[in-house]
């Protein structure tokens, strides 16, 4: 019977590591995930002006929202990579967390006042870029009211 008992405390230390290096490994992955691409705040029938001033109201957010996750992040790093290893991955990914925390907060204040993030496809932002100011804000007005570039460019340049 004593020959078990070392068994199952050397298995259980062994699960009890693996499980702190799977989470770590899930933390730097988490940590390296691509930031989303340009967006639009979206809300039917608002205009960019409403979308403006509800980003304006929000903005404040952002700061508070990276203090948080960072500090959060530091809190608990020690349960899934140690004393060590946690805070020395935290340190290392800090700049990506306080981005995640600030834009998370700011969509967080603009998901209660009504708007969702819209992602921007990779022909809207080459249009935007291609665009004088004038084109560009009648397209931004046209995305946040819930549009999209084919439907603008049929409504706006048809003949």
């Amino acid at each position: 019977m004593t020959l078990h008992m070392p068994l199952l405390s050397v298995t259980s230390t062994v699960r009890r590591v693996a499980r702190k290096w799977s989470f770590l490994g899930l933390g730097l992955l988490a940590a390296c995930a691509e930031a989303p691409g340009p967006s639009v705040p979206f809300q039917a029938g608002k205009s960019l002006d409403d979308a403006k001033a509800a980003f304006e109201l929000c903005a404040p957010q952002g700061p508070i929202g990276a203090r948080q996750n960072l500090t959060a992040s530091y809190w608990f790093s020690p349960l899934w990579g140690g004393i060590i290893v946690g805070p020395l991955t935290i340190a290392a990914t800090a700049e990506h967390i306080r981005e995640n925390g600030a834009r998370n907060a700011v969509d967080k204040c603009l998901v209660d006042q009504g708007y969702t993030r819209r992602e921007l496809t990779a022909d809207e932002i080459k249009f935007l870029n291609q665009s004088d100011a004038y084109v560009r804000e009648l397209f931004l007005e046209h995305l946040v009211a819930g549009g999209n570039l084919v439907a603008f460019e049929r409504d706006t340049f048809a003949n």
